[in-house]
């Protein structure tokens, strides 16, 4: 299993002399974790935010955001337990196995600037932006709760890297312009 580092495809995993029955094993052992059909990681691999690493890496359209993308930046005490990822609404999502993932297909057209990459090690996933999530909680505060929104506004609030005037931008393209001014001027 040393040869194995990070992730692997059965396809490699067959190439290095490896079958069908000591895939299960490894497997059962618990040093392969299986995340989708023919894709797997050695289980000594952990990396920072390794959860969305493994979603982007077995669904590589995918895009970290909502609850997911509130706790990375820290704009939420709730700690979700799925991952929540966006793809292209012209995507179809990718079955995965582990971890527990939530997608949502959306028309992710005009947000292309709102997506940033964040590297860890050799791998890479991509997440909304700040201003991009604080919209998407605005939009949805009636799914995610006001609660929710409140936090995330007051803690994006609290950051000295904030950008109020990217933030009205983006409420423009995700048209939530007048509820999120709305919003905050009740806040202040």
């Amino acid at each position: 299993m040393r040869k194995i580092n990070g992730y692997i495809k059965t396809k490699q995993l067959k190439k290095m002399g490896v079958n069908d029955r000591q895939i299960s094993k490894l497997l059962k052992e618990g040093q392969l974790l299986k995340l989708k059909q023919g894709l797997y990681r050695n289980t000594d691999m952990f990396l920072q935010d390794q959860s969305f690493l493994d979603v982007c890496y077995a669904m590589p359209n995918a895009i970290i955001s909502d609850f997911s993308a509130l706790s990375y930046y820290g704009f939420t005490s709730h700690i979700p337990q799925e991952i929540y990822a966006t793809i292209s609404n012209k995507k179809l999502p990718t079955r995965i196995i582990y971890p527990p993932v939530v997608v949502f297909r959306r028309n992710i057209t005009k947000f292309k600037q709102n997506v940033i990459k964040v590297k860890r090690d050799k791998y890479s996933f991509r997440i909304f932006d700040m201003e991009k999530v604080i919209c998407d909680t605005v939009k949805n505060r009636n799914k995610m709760g006001m609660d929710t929104m409140k936090e995330a506004l007051r803690e994006y609030l609290k950051r000295k890297d904030r950008n109020m005037p990217k933030l009205y931008e983006t409420a423009e393209k995700c048209k939530v312009f007048d509820e999120l001014n709305e919003i905050l001027t009740v806040m202040s």
